[in-house]
């Protein structure tokens, strides 16, 4: 059994259900489920993903009449090649 397809077809599924008693958080399902990599979708279960995006998504809604400044930041090198650096 493929995970990763697994857990993308449970996250479109689930959007699907939702798609008439929550429209706008189905959208923001399939948005997340279509701009993910396939391999980090594999990291977690369609319900913890759920639980995950209930969360963002509940926080997005209470800005509070401003708009919102995300940032994208590169993921952090701690997997380079060679022995790690001494801090001091």
């Amino acid at each position: 059994m493929d995970v990763v397809l697994d857990t993308r077809r449970g996250m479109l599924e689930r959007a699907a259900a939702l798609k008439d008693s929550e429209p706008n958080f189905a959208r923001f399902m399939l948005a997340m489920v279509n701009a993910t990599e396939t391999d980090d979708l594999s990291r977690y279960s369609p319900s913890v993903l759920e639980a995950m995006l209930r969360k963002t998504y509940t926080r997005l809604g209470k800005r509070e009449g401003r708009s919102h400044v995300i940032f994208e930041f590169p993921p952090d090198d701690v997997m380079r090649p060679g022995p790690p650096k001494k801090r001091r």
